[in-house]
């Protein structure tokens, strides 16, 4: 119903274009403070970590 009264398809809003560029993101603070991937611990990934055995990976050697 409401593409039949005012369809805004057609119209790019400043906050549509903001979002999209990241504007006003800002760096890290400090290098390596992205923690947005999982950690898994490097001998698990060999089969060789002892602590592979429980549900979650470790994520610091055995």
């Amino acid at each position: 119903m409401q593409e039949i009264i005012a369809s805004v398809d057609h119209i790019k809003f400043d906050l549509e274009i903001a979002v999209e560029q990241q504007l006003g993101a800002q760096p890290l603070p400090f290098p390596g403070m992205d923690k947005s991937g999982a950690a898994v611990c490097e001998f698990f990934l060999k089969a060789a970590c002892g602590k592979g055995k429980r549900p979650l990976t470790s994520s610091h050697p055995s």
